[in-house]
C-alpha cells in the first residue's frame, strides 16, 4: 500500500508533515488490524502488511475500513492536503515464493492506482 500523491504532501507540508502523515498511516493500521499483524515500512511511503490465518471477507472488511479511515483532509503546520491510500493485496491459497507474492501485490497496487486511487483490491494467487 502507499499514500496517494505523497509527493504533494511533502511539497505542501514539508518533510516533517510527510513524516506525520506516515505516522498517521502506521497508527491507523494498528487501530484497524491490532497487534497480531506484521506491518513494515517497505520504502518511502510504501507499507507491507502480512496477515495470517484470517478469512478473506474479514480481511476485506478491515482493508475497506483502513482505506476509508485514511481518506481525509490532513492538516499539519497550518497547511492541509487531501490524503488517501491505495492498496493492492494478494490472498494466498498455497505457498508461493516471496518474490512472486511481492510482484503480484505490486501489480495489483499499480492497477488500483491506475483506476483512480483511494481504493483497494484483493487478488487470489
Amino acid at each position: 500500500m502507499d499514500i496517494d500523491n505523497f509527493k504533494s504532501v511533502n511539497d505542501t507540508l514539508g518533510h516533517a508533515g510527510g513524516d506525520e502523515a506516515l505516522k498517521l498511516l502506521a497508527d491507523t493500521m494498528r487501530l484497524v488490524f491490532g497487534t497480531h499483524v506484521l506491518m513494515a515500512r517497505f520504502g518511502g511511503d510504501e507499507f507491507v502488511l502480512c496477515i495470517q490465518n484470517r478469512d478473506q471477507e474479514g480481511v476485506q472488511a478491515q482493508l475497506d475500513k483502513l482505506v476509508r479511515s485514511m481518506c481525509q483532509t490532513f492538516t499539519y503546520g497550518g497547511g492541509s492536503v487531501p490524503l488517501s491510500i491505495s492498496l493492492g493485496a494478494v490472498y494466498m491459497t498455497e505457498k508461493v515464493p516471496y518474490e512472486k507474492l511481492f510482484k503480484e501485490a505490486d501489480s495489483v497496487l499499480y492497477e488500483v492506482k491506475t483506476r483512480g486511487k483511494n481504493s483497494f483490491e484483493i487478488r487470489k494467487i
